[in-house]
């Protein structure tokens, strides 16, 4: 049995063995920061229509990442695949996709981290970002009762978006446990929306609400999202070191920028599982209730 990496290594050696029939000119990856050393390695040592590699070829390698948005231990360095971008990196900053409310309050939480920039060898804190021009509503940080309230209150805020006119594929709930979303499930099985698990339905124009986890989530985008279960023992999960936390603010990164429009943050605090510790970084730039 070969596990996914070992799927990667074999990869490998059969390029030594026979060359691939469709030669790639020039490669561009996206989300390069969640990638390991062997898939770099494999992307690099491809060969093109003249026979070099990808990686020695003139423009034949277009990396693209954000090591804010890093949600796989895995990681880098091109160093050590000969690769060399001194000089030919740029750091894209405008961002496009979020409100000018929403990215403050994401940007709040990574700011005090540091990340690989895609670059294993160059740890930093992320880049002040150039904002949108955009402006709405500030994020939502919403105190419940229980989880089952938490599911509660989402459903309900759903079906009055959906009463408003929003197509319910531009809709998504995202739970960062199997726990949270089968209860988030359940609150819109009994309002009678109809939902669907993100990997289940991608169609932004489709009649179904979206749910979630984070890692699925991410690469898409959506007018509304709901982040549910935001307590410490879940995010960051409560099994991690203290040198695991900026992945997981990452993922909540993540999370809070796959929203366009609105963003809506839950908790239920307990004895046992406290407000994330997350929140208290977002907490000036959002409002709460």
């Amino acid at each position: 049995m070969l596990d996914y990496e070992g799927i990667v290594a074999l990869a490998l050696e059969l390029l030594d063995v026979k060359a691939p029939q469709n030669k790639p000119r020039c490669i561009l990856c996206d989300e390069v920061q969640d990638l390991s050393q062997l898939e770099i390695a494999l992307l690099g040592r491809l060969p093109t229509p003249s026979g070099e590699r990808v990686a020695d070829a003139e423009n034949g390698l277009f990396l693209a990442g954000d090591g804010a948005q890093t949600i796989y231990k895995r990681g880098f360095t091109l160093r050590h695949l000969g690769i060399d971008i001194s000089g030919r990196s740029f750091n894209l900053r405008k961002s496009y996709r979020n409100t000018h409310e929403i990215l403050t309050a994401a940007f709040g939480l990574v700011s005090g981290y540091e990340f690989a920039d895609v670059d294993e060898e160059n740890i930093v804190k992320p880049s002040g970002p150039e904002f949108a021009k955009r402006h709405g509503a500030r994020p939502l940080i919403v105190r419940c009762a229980s989880l089952a309230e938490e599911a509660a209150v989402v459903a309900t805020k759903v079906r009055s978006l959906l009463l408003s006119g929003r197509t319910p594929g531009q809709i998504c709930i995202v739970g960062p446990s199997v726990k949270i979303r089968e209860e988030v499930q359940r609150a819109l099985t009994f309002l009678r929306i109809e939902h669907t698990d993100l990997k289940q339905d991608a169609d932004y124009e489709s009649e179904r609400v979206k749910v979630s986890t984070i890692e699925s989530a991410k690469g898409h985008e959506f007018t509304d999202v709901f982040i549910v279960g935001l307590v410490d023992g879940v995010l960051p999960n409560g099994s991690l070191t203290e040198d695991e936390i900026p992945r997981e603010a990452a993922r909540l990164y993540v999370a809070m920028t796959r929203a366009r429009e609105s963003l809506t943050l839950t908790y239920s605090p307990t004895n046992t599982y406290p407000p994330s510790r997350f929140l208290l970084a977002i907490q000036p730039h959002c409002d709460e209730a």
